[in-house]
């Protein structure tokens, strides 16, 4: 099991070693929307509950699934009325990128509006077109950013 172990890390740090000669410019990115998420997580389980073929595809799909969570601890809370659910692995990672730009979005849209609410109070917009002009920009600014 071992052998076979190392055999795999070893063929996957050569391709890995090509495919970095390979690349060319900054690397790709993707973003991960709630219903791709959602529909992650479905395949994911489905591969957990096979995870006892013999199939070698499947026993891929089983260890990538287990790299994405390693282990869960369920703890039960400081108030011990509810339980606290942590999550360990590549998944945690992920779910924690999607909370740190949830926040940086809701401060974002914090400062907009304190902003917005500033210049309103000090009568910097002449007309309601000038205030929609504003509004339209920021929302440009964080769809941009979303993308």
């Amino acid at each position: 099991m071992l052998d076979d172990l190392q055999s795999q890390h070893d063929e996957n740090e050569a391709s890995l070693r090509i495919q970095q000669t390979k690349r060319r410019g900054p690397p790709k990115t993707f973003t991960v929307n709630p219903s791709m998420f959602t529909s992650a997580i479905g395949a994911l389980t489905a591969v957990a509950r096979a995870g006892a073929s013999e199939h070698d595809d499947v026993q891929r799909h089983f260890n990538f699934l287990r790299e994405l969570v390693q282990k869960v601890v369920i703890a039960p809370s400081a108030d011990g009325k509810s339980a606290e659910l942590t999550i360990h692995g590549r998944l945690a990672g992920v779910l924690a990128s999607m909370q740190a730009f949830q926040d940086y979005t809701a401060g974002l849209r914090e400062q907009h509006a304190n902003e917005f609410a500033r210049r309103v109070r000090a009568g910097e917009f002449k007309d309601r077109a000038e205030r929609l002009g504003y509004l339209n920009g920021f929302h440009a600014v964080v769809a941009e950013r979303d993308a």
